[in-house]
């Protein structure tokens, strides 16, 4: 690690451990190495806070499955420097990655967000008998994924608000109460209540 231009850190989605993370980053790379955050739904600034070089802390937020879809998200908190928010994007372009450039921090970030709508929109035709819990709607992204895009899977398991909804909890869940991380646990809730808890009933 001491020698990396660029790092990844791809921890679970709480700040505790992404501080932890962050910390022990920083006791081995150069001052200089950019370290990514590939945060779901945190804030830069919430990731950065604590660090000694937080200028070098930026949102490198790739979408599963990595080696499929090429999409990144990349932002920075208040105390990321330009010049590593251009340099992660460089980076990522230079890796065949198709990169989104989030000019403000907002929860959920902007992919996220988008694919929330799409799943309570799921959620609503189901419970209005528009669409039947059919196993064949869990596949209706896969011609999607040749454009690179970040869809929502008709599955709990998959869905793009688990990673944020099972780590929301007490005061992390009140923290995302301004924006869609309230609308992530609700719909995890009525999702659980429409398809049953495997989502593949």
């Amino acid at each position: 690690m001491r020698n990396a231009d660029f790092i990844q850190e791809n921890g679970p989605e709480r700040l505790d451990v992404k501080h932890s993370l962050i910390a022990s980053i920083e006791s081995a790379a150069r001052a200089d190495a950019i370290i990514a955050s590939s945060s779901s739904g945190l804030a830069i600034s919430e990731i950065q806070a604590g660090a000694k070089h937080p200028e070098r802390i930026v949102l490198g937020h790739p979408f599963n499955p990595s080696h499929i879809i090429p999409l990144v998200e990349v932002g920075g908190g208040s105390l990321t420097s330009p010049e590593n928010i251009a340099r992660t994007m460089a980076f990522y372009s230079s890796t065949g990655k198709k990169v989104i450039r989030i000019n403000k921090e907002v929860k959920g970030h902007i992919a996220n967000r988008l694919q929330v709508a799409i799943w309570q929109e799921a959620i609503s035709l189901v419970q209005r008998g528009v669409a039947s819990r059919d196993r064949r709607l869990h596949r209706v992204d896969c011609e999607r994924r040749r454009y690179g895009t970040a869809v929502v899977r008709f599955s709990r398991n998959a869905s793009p608000a688990r990673s944020i909804a099972d780590s929301t909890t007490g005061g992390e869940a009140k923290s995302f109460s301004d924006s869609v991380g309230e609308r992530y646990l609700k719909l995890s809730r009525v999702w659980t209540q429409v398809w049953g808890r495997s989502g593949t009933r």
